[in-house]
């Protein structure tokens, strides 16, 4: 019965490991070397150490474990997805600010990550899992 929102709660955690596996690896995967001597939102959180790693594994951890207990599902979604739209709002914050403007397609993305987190969370609290 619930092996679609499992699915969807599985690929969503295994989306933010992938997230946090790319910032962990060389600069050139996550593109988030340096281009001059302005740095972006993204950039200057990273410099404060792992931020992004650290919040992507522990997001993904949670969506994951949550979606093979059948506990706790809406609080990891909503957890999840806070994590999602910090590294969004963060990205096109960033984005925005830059000199010249550079493409927002990340943030975009993260914000959609976002939104399906919203609607996992929905689809499990509607089978009665919270």
């Amino acid at each position: 019965m619930l092996a679609g929102v499992r699915i969807i709660s599985r690929a969503l955690g295994l989306c933010a490991w992938f997230f946090a596996a790319m910032y962990l690896g060389p600069a050139e995967l996550a593109n988030h070397t340096r281009s001059g001597e302005q740095d972006s939102v993204v950039q200057a959180l990273d410099s404060l150490g792992p931020v992004w790693p650290v919040l992507f594994v522990f997001a993904g951890a949670g969506v994951l474990l949550s979606a093979r207990r059948r506990r706790w599902a809406v609080p990891a979604h909503g957890i999840a997805a806070g994590v999602w739209v910090f590294y969004g709002l963060a990205t096109l914050l960033g984005a925005i600010l830059s000199e010249p403007p550079v493409p927002v397609l990340t943030g975009g993305l993260a914000i959609s990550a976002a939104v399906i987190h919203y609607g996992a969370a929905r689809c499990w609290a509607d089978w009665g899992i919270k």
